[in-house]
């Protein structure tokens, strides 16, 4: 944590409801393995200049997961499925904490990303990128890592929906440069 800038970073934590959490079997970690970690991480966060989000679903207002409604999905579900199973919710202290449900299909987005240890190992989001759409048609795709003015063009002809560049701007020679060529590249 000491490495981070936490004025920018946040900590997203998907779907570590109690509902999902208990459902099965999760790879490649147990369900209380992921607990566990999120927990470490979101009380090392805890009241700095990050931010911790946690994001839940709602599947009982989702029209195509809630099976009184759509005839699939799922179907009568313990008042507990929706419970956050990170103490930090429940934590009056943490002024750090955003809570988001998730009631529209429409939050659904497919994303492809390359952390910095691989792409120091020479690989790119761009297969990953071609494979997603070929498969992925009902969804937005966003695309992140390695990204920068010089392959911008590259992941802009695959026409992801959303791309992310962080680094690629931050830590280029002119940022401000580095900015406007991606974004003339956007359009």
């Amino acid at each position: 944590m000491e490495n981070l800038n936490l004025a920018r970073t946040t900590l997203i934590v998907i779907d570590l409801q109690k509902g999902i959490m208990e459902s099965g079997d999760l790879q490649p970690y147990t369900a209380s393995e992921v607990i566990e970690k999120n927990n470490q991480l979101a009380q090392a966060m805890k009241n700095t200049a990050g931010w911790i989000t946690l994001v839940n679903v709602d599947p009982t207002t989702m029209r195509f997961l809630n099976r009184n409604v759509s005839g699939r999905g799922y179907g009568n579900l313990p008042a507990e499925f929706l419970e956050y199973v990170m103490p930090i919710v429940q934590d009056g202290e943490a002024e750090n904490v955003i809570k988001i449900t998730k009631h529209n299909p429409g939050a659904f987005f497919g994303a492809v990303h390359t952390g910095v240890d691989q792409q120091h190992a020479g690989r790119t989001p761009l297969e990953d990128l071609q494979e997603l759409k070929q498969y992925a048609k009902k969804v937005q795709i966003a695309v992140a890592g390695g990204i920068n003015s010089e392959t911008v063009g590259e992941y802009v002809a695959l026409e992801p929906d959303i791309v992310i560049v962080g680094s690629g701007i931050l830590n280029a020679a002119d940022p401000v440069e580095a900015a406007k060529t991606i974004k003339a590249a956007l359009k």
